[in-house]
């Protein structure tokens, strides 16, 4: 895995921006934007879609398909149903942050010497954080300048441990929540785009479960 990670830049010396070194993680030196507001456009996309479902604690797919399941249920004259369900996304909306999102979002800002800072690679990044997942995230939080990934919280108050523990009870609440969607009543509503998102989102969480 060491090796697909750890190859010569191949980064277009044309572009303006100023690059610096961010952090190490098993033999690999991954790098930032000097300055964040100057985002490339592409990353600069992926990086809103990632603060919205950290606002969220959930994909926007993921937020769609409740509402409609409220929709479908209100339609059906089962309000008490319509109550749980939003009763679920308030409760959602109320969790602690997801330590799978604070991965993604750096998987957008930091970059190795593989990747070309003015794009986002969607597959190739899948692969990088699948590697940052190795050996655990406990390890890999300890690495990753958090406090400049994420000014706004206070990680020296975080107890990683604990919030590993909270992540694993997310994610099988999250698992069972997006069956309950793809089987659901409401699945019929969902397009394609967001049944493969949903199944995609369950994938990953199960992999991070084992």
């Amino acid at each position: 895995m060491i090796k697909l990670f750890n190859r010569k830049p191949k980064w277009n010396k044309e572009h303006r921006h100023i690059i610096v070194p961010a952090f190490k993680w098993k033999g690999v030196q991954y790098y930032q934007l000097d300055d964040y507001m100057n985002i490339p456009c592409k990353r600069a996309l992926e990086a809103i879609r990632i603060y919205e479902e950290f606002n969220n604690r959930a994909s926007r797919s993921f937020m769609l398909a409740k509402c409609d399941e409220i929709d479908s249920a209100l339609n059906s004259g089962l309000l008490t149903e319509a109550a749980r369900i939003n009763r679920d996304i308030k409760d959602r909306l109320n969790m602690v942050y997801s330590p799978d999102l604070v991965i993604n979002l750096a998987s957008i800002i930091y970059f190795d010497d593989n990747e070309d800072p003015l794009t986002y690679e969607v597959d190739y990044n899948k692969r990088k954080v699948s590697a940052w997942r190795e050996g655990g995230l406990d390890p890999f939080f300890s690495q990753l300048p958090l406090s400049e990934l994420m000014p706004s919280l206070d990680f020296s108050k975080i107890d990683s441990q604990m919030l590993t523990s909270l992540n694993r009870d997310l994610s099988e609440l999250t698992i069972a929540q997006i069956d309950e969607i793809l089987l659901g009543k409401c699945s019929t509503l969902l397009s394609l785009e967001q049944r493969s998102e949903l199944e995609y989102q369950k994938e990953i969480l199960q992999d991070f479960l084992i």
